[in-house]
Formats: structure tokens, C-alpha cells, sequence
């Protein structure tokens, strides 16, 4: 039998509410360890959903970058992070990573050359930064 992640950080996160926190007290130590579980909850249940997430993102992300200009695909920076998205493959988990790094270069260039390209990274920044929001879910009795 094998979990998948949002199981292992919900097992983990029970774990360490019942065993661990219980064990050390209601001391530094002890709320520690409880606030460790509840992020691990956290993470587990917000997990499920920013993986649903993340293909219309990148997507969205992707055509954003596709959208470049010549001007700004001709800059160092903004060539080498093209160079190294286009040699990820798409099922690769680095490839959104390698995207977001093209869109740091674009929007540096575009901060200083394109002000409406800019907005429109800053636009997909302010989304994407709303997507990555975690439920606070509900805690074990």
C-alpha cells in the first residue's frame, strides 16, 4: 500500500498531534509540535487543489511568455530562461519552475520597455499568488 502526498502530510500531521504534541507538554516544545501538526494539515488539505490548479496556470503562463516580443527574447536573461523552459520537457515537475523563471526575465524587461507588458505579468502574478491561498481546514477532534 502506498500514499499518495496529501495522505502522508495528513498521516504525518496526525502523528504528530496525537503522539508528538501530547508527549512534550504544554510548553514551548509541546506548541511547537502542535503548530508543526496543523501546518502539515494545512499543506494536506490544500495540496489536492493547487495541483487542480496548476494546468491552467500554466497555460495561462505559457502563453504569456509565448507572447514576448523579439526585443525582449533578444536579452541575456530572458533568452537563457526561454533556452532552458524550451529544454524542459512539459510532464517534467521543473517545467513550471523553468516558466516562472522566463516570466521573471519578460517582466524585468518589460518593467524598464513595455509598461503594458508589465502590467499584463503582474496581472498573471496577482492570480497565480491568489491561487496559491490554503484552506485552513477543519482539525481532528
Amino acid at each position: 500500500m502506498s500514499l499518495d502526498l496529501s495522505q502522508s502530510l495528513a498521516s504525518l500531521g496526525a502523528g504528530q498531534a496525537m503522539l508528538v504534541a501530547p508527549t512534550l507538554g504544554e510548553g514551548y516544545t509541546g506548541k511547537t509540535a502542535g503548530s508543526i501538526a496543523f501546518l502539515l494539515f494545512l499543506l494536506a488539505n490544500g495540496l489536492e487543489a493547487r495541483l487542480a490548479r496548476r494546468p491552467a496556470l500554466t497555460a495561462g503562463l505559457e502563453a504569456l511568455v509565448a507572447q514576448a516580443p523579439p526585443a525582449a527574447c533578444a536579452d541575456p536573461a530572458m533568452a537563457a530562461a526561454l533556452s532552458a523552459m524550451r529544454d524542459t520537457p512539459a510532464d517534467d515537475p521543473q517545467r513550471f519552475d523553468r516558466l516562472m523563471g522566463a516570466l521573471a526575465a519578460l517582466h524585468a524587461w518589460a518593467d524598464a520597455a513595455d509598461p503594458p507588458l508589465a502590467a499584463r505579468c503582474l496581472d498573471w502574478l496577482v492570480l497565480w499568488a491568489d491561487s496559491e491561498h490554503l484552506e485552513i481546514p477543519a482539525l481532528p477532534a
